[in-house]
């Protein structure tokens, strides 16, 4: 996304100085993006101004309300990172069987959360009574009315195509062939983004968490479905199609079972959640859920860690195609599956190591996501910001974040990246 280059020439007229001026400022907010909070003298070699241009620019995005200048034990320790002191957005994650929706106030640095469980049966109808309940919710504990938030984001848990139009394979068949963005923009009365929910936790992840620094990131949620997005330079690469990046239907056993998309051994038809769960139908005390068999490998029991570890393996099948196609420097996993920790892991490392060639492996690095609060729903609330040009180098704390501090990468220049 961001690439350092050198200062460009002044130009004598005023024109060019503006046109130059606001090149700069736009230069800086997007080095902040990409490094996450630096000093000063890092952001000065990272986007090639004079340490005297620099000092300007910081200081009036701060006075606007773009900047945090945190101060330090030194002038040389003061560390800068983007905020932002205004704007509502409303996002929600709508997944297979629940809502869940969060509000967050700029202004108020406030933010309001609620999820609602989708009843009755599988059609879109029911989806929307549910998104209307939680966006009622919302509004009605923040104190405001719809009219009043910037922005409304939706991610979903399927492929969305160029056209916006729901890929038959979906694993949620109500929302097949239908463009949700038309549909639910005007069930609220109010023009919606919708994203895909992988893409979604991609750009989170890039942006805060595990792919911070990254120009060529791929994120993996393992959940009842299997879904990627890939971030290149900063932005969702969607192909010519708008799905690239449907992981999940990449065949890991040509014999395997029949998926929804009509090939037989994808990566979802053995390795997702729902095909997981289904292996139980004929066992005694089989696990209720998701969560409740990521719990029993959690706790050791043969069975669940058996599985889970089966499927660490088909998707090392899946992922070291993406590697060599890609070269990703890195990799993250996220969704239910990762909470199983090493085990799971260590199953998609060993297997990414045995099919690719070792020099495009050592590259690429594969790790857990680290934002652990609702990363399609951060990733949604990115989205909507960018909409009104607004950023953020860290997720604050009154928003709930619960993840870990990612490691980023330093500007060039030797040095340290403050956290």
């Amino acid at each position: 996304m961001y690439e350092e280059v050198q200062a460009a020439t002044s130009t004598p007229t005023a024109i060019g100085r503006g046109i130059l001026h606001a090149t700069n400022l736009e230069r800086v907010v997007q080095a902040l993006a990409f490094y996450g909070p630096c000093t000063q003298a890092e952001l000065s070699r990272a986007v090639g101004l004079s340490r005297a241009g620099m000092h300007m620019i910081v200081h009036e995005l701060a006075e606007t309300g773009r900047l945090e200048i945190l101060p330090g034990p030194t002038k040389r320790d003061t560390t800068i990172k983007l905020v932002a002191n205004s704007g509502r957005y409303i996002v929600l994650d709508l997944g297979h069987r629940s809502v869940h929706g969060r509000l967050v106030d700029f202004s108020r640095k406030a933010s309001y959360d609620l999820a609602e469980t989708i009843t009755g049966g599988q059609h879109h109808a029911h989806d929307l009574a549910a998104i209307g309940r939680v966006v009622n919710g919302l509004t009605k504990q923040a104190g405001i009315e719809l009219e009043a938030v910037d922005n409304v984001v939706v991610t979903l848990h399927a492929p969305i195509d160029a056209g916006g139009i729901v890929s038959p394979s979906s694993i949620t068949p109500d929302w097949a062939g239908l463009n949700p963005r038309e549909i639910i923009s005007s069930y609220l009365d109010k023009d919606v983004i919708v994203e895909n929910d992988a893409n979604a936790a991609a750009i989170a992840e890039w942006a805060w968490g595990a792919g911070r620094g990254s120009n060529c990131f791929v994120y993996v949620k393992t959940s009842q479905g299997v879904g990627a997005g890939i971030v290149l330079n900063g932005q969702v690469f969607r192909g010519a199609t708008g799905i690239a990046g449907e992981i999940g239907h990449i065949v890991v056993e040509p014999h395997g079972p029949l998926c929804n998309c009509g090939n037989r051994g994808c990566l979802s038809a053995v390795a997702s959640g729902q095909a997981i769960l289904a292996q139980f139908d004929l066992i005694h005390d089989a696990p209720s859920s998701l969560h409740e068999l990521v719990d029993r490998a959690l706790a050791n029991n043969p069975v669940a860690s058996r599985v889970i570890a089966e499927a660490g393996h088909h998707l090392g099948v899946a992922l070291a195609h993406v590697i060599a196609i890609l070269g990703p420097d890195r990799v993250a996993i996220g969704g239910e599956f990762a909470r199983v920790g090493k085990p799971h892991l260590d199953a998609i490392q060993a297997t990414v190591a045995e099919r690719t060639v070792q020099a495009v492996s050592v590259a690429t690095t594969i790790t857990h996501g680290l934002i652990e609060d609702s990363p399609s729903l951060m990733g949604g609330l990115l989205l909507a910001m960018r909409t009104k040009n607004q950023a953020l180098s860290v997720i604050p704390d009154w928003i709930g974040q619960g993840g870990k501090k990612p490691s980023g990468r330093k500007p060039k220049g030797g040095a340290n990246r403050k956290k």
